[in-house]
């Protein structure tokens, strides 16, 4: 696992009792989520340490998303893969020492080519949270719905002994603030006002949880502006520099 101190690892991860079984298929689906009009790349990697996260093979799904790489797999969810902003041209072409800092296990990977594939209504994708709130604001903007502001919120509650991690997206509109979460059957309005920050927000939905939410951060989509130091990172433009550090998740 990379250093906390020279990566932002973002871990979005729902976890379930019942093992995950990593397969190409819940990779696709992940793929498909993400629609053609993000970059993404479907690696199979050979891991010469196995573990119940990351078995002897291990599919994972690669993907561009707010200036940076994403690394995906169905046992562990979402993380940060770029460790620099403004690198990702760099990064797409040399993904191996990238993949060494998520596991010095993974000694080599092959690319596995790309088919057509439709995914089904009601499939779940396992601890794809970050994935399916990068799908609920593709749709809204297909619908030329008008979001004020918007973000992935990525936030991390205590419970117990455990930090667990979830992502939901959030958004302002005309009508007020809502959620779109993954594991609910509709959007929540949670407020008249956009809060101040990630973690107001994200206490604002999860009331219940109050001061158990230790972290959170916002994650910037496209067609929306977020207010000024807000987001961990912007949609627009970045400059090359190091991601920032933070809790490893």
């Amino acid at each position: 696992m990379r250093p906390t101190l020279s990566l932002l690892l973002l871990l979005v991860s729902l976890l379930v009792a019942a093992p995950l079984k990593a397969s190409l298929e819940d990779i696709r689906h992940a793929q498909a989520l993400l629609g053609p009009g993000t970059w993404s790349q479907l690696i199979r990697i050979e891991n010469e340490r196995p573990t119940a996260t990351y078995p002897r093979k291990t599919f994972a799904l690669v993907f561009e998303f707010n200036g940076i790489l994403w690394f995906y797999t169905a046992r562990d969810g979402t993380q940060s893969l770029s460790l620099f902003t403004g690198r990702v041209e760099k990064d797409r072409n040399n993904l191996h020492p990238l993949l060494l800092e998520i596991d010095s296990g993974f000694t080599r990977f092959k690319v596995i080519k790309d088919e057509d594939y439709v995914p089904a209504a009601n499939r779940t994708l396992p601890n794809g949270c970050f994935l399916e709130s990068m799908a609920a604001a593709r749709v809204r903007a297909a619908r030329g719905e008008s979001l004020e502001q918007a973000g992935i919120l990525l936030y991390y509650a205590a419970t117990g002994n455990r930090i667990h991690g979830h992502a939901v997206l959030a958004y302002k509109t005309p009508g007020g603030v809502y959620v779109d979460d993954s594991a609910g059957p509709r959007s929540a309005r949670i407020g008249e006002n956009w809060a101040t920050s990630p973690i107001e927000l994200a206490r604002s939905y999860e009331p219940d949880l109050k001061d158990r939410i230790v972290q959170a951060r916002l994650v910037p989509v496209a067609g929306a502006v977020p207010a000024s130091g807000y987001a961990s990172w912007r949609a627009s433009a970045v400059e090359p520099g190091q991601i920032d550090s933070s809790r490893s998740l």
